[in-house]
């Protein structure tokens, strides 16, 4: 199956730096295709609170491929690696 689209909730909103009012997205799910061309939803959570019980559908945003590298080696904790007992 091929995700073709994100199931989104409005989710309130908010003021940006600028002060415009920006809508506040959450993602709730995935929207599916599969060889045969039925589609299907899967739900991965449930929006709560002042939600007025409309989802809407969006183009899902690309993924970034590659793994971020830590910008720092991990430092010594202090604790030994064996365990006394």
């Amino acid at each position: 199956m091929a995700k073709i689209k994100d199931v989104v909730a409005r989710g309130g909103e908010y003021q940006d730096r600028q002060g415009n009012t920006k809508v506040r997205w959450i993602n709730v799910g995935s929207m599916f295709k599969n060889n045969e061309g039925k589609v299907s939803i899967k739900i991965d959570a449930m929006p709560v609170g002042e939600w007025d019980g409309w989802l809407s559908l969006f183009d899902p945003k690309p993924r970034n491929q590659t793994a971020e590298k830590p910008s720092k080696p991990p430092q010594d904790d202090g604790f030994d690696d064996e365990i006394p007992f």
